[in-house]
C-alpha cells in the first residue's frame, strides 16, 4: 500500500487555473489542496501539514527556499527529535500553468507533481578539465576559453566537490 502524500497547488493568486479533478486522477495517491497564495496568506496551511507525517508535495520551485526554510524551523523546534514530513517540489506554474493551454493543462500538472514525489536516484559528479570553443548563435565571433575546471553533474544537482581548483 503507498503512503497518502499531501499535494499543495496554487494558483499564485488566480494567475492560472487549476483542474483539481485532473490532478486527482493523476496523483492518485494524494490528498490535493488547493491554495491561492501558499506562501504567503495561507502559509499555516503549510506549516500544519509538516507535522502531520505524511510526505508532502508543493506544486511551486519558485518559493521552495522559504518552504525549506520554515520545514527547517519547525524540525529545529521539534524537542524530542522527530522528523518532520518530507517536502518536495514541482514547477507547475511556468511548465503548464502559464501557457496558452493552460486551462487544459490539469493532466500535465498531475504528471509534474507525480514526477516530484518519485524517489531520485544517488548521483555521481565528474570533475574534469575542458578546453572549450563556445560559439554564441547571434554573435558572429567566437570565443575560446582557457582550460577551466567544470563540473558535470546528472540529475542538475549542485557540484561541491573539492577538486573545484584543478591544476594544469
Amino acid at each position: 500500500m503507498s503512503v497518502r502524500r499531501k499535494i499543495f497547488v496554487c494558483s499564485c493568486e488566480q494567475t492560472m487555473p487549476l483542474d483539481k479533478a485532473a490532478i486527482g486522477k493523476g496523483c492518485r495517491h494524494g490528498d490535493i489542496e488547493t491554495a491561492n497564495h501558499l506562501c504567503r496568506a495561507e502559509i499555516e496551511r503549510f506549516r500544519e501539514a509538516l507535522t502531520g507525517g505524511d510526505p508532502i508535495t508543493v506544486g511551486c520551485t519558485q518559493e521552495a527556499a522559504l518552504f525549506s526554510e520554515i520545514a527547517d524551523e519547525i524540525a529545529s523546534e521539534i524537542p524530542d527529535g522527530s522528523e518532520i514530513s518530507d517536502v518536495t517540489f514541482a514547477n507547475i506554474r511556468e511548465t503548464a500553468g502559464w501557457s496558452k493551454d493552460a486551462k487544459a493543462a490539469g493532466p500535465k500538472m498531475a504528471a509534474l507533481l507525480a514526477a516530484a514525489a518519485e524517489p531520485l536516484p544517488e548521483y555521481t559528479a565528474l570533475c574534469v578539465k575542458v578546453k572549450a570553443t563556445l560559439t554564441y548563435p547571434l554573435a558572429k565571433h567566437r570565443v575560446k576559453s582557457n582550460p577551466t575546471h567544470a563540473c558535470k553533474l546528472l540529475m542538475w544537482q549542485r557540484c561541491r566537490c573539492p577538486s573545484a581548483a584543478l591544476s594544469n
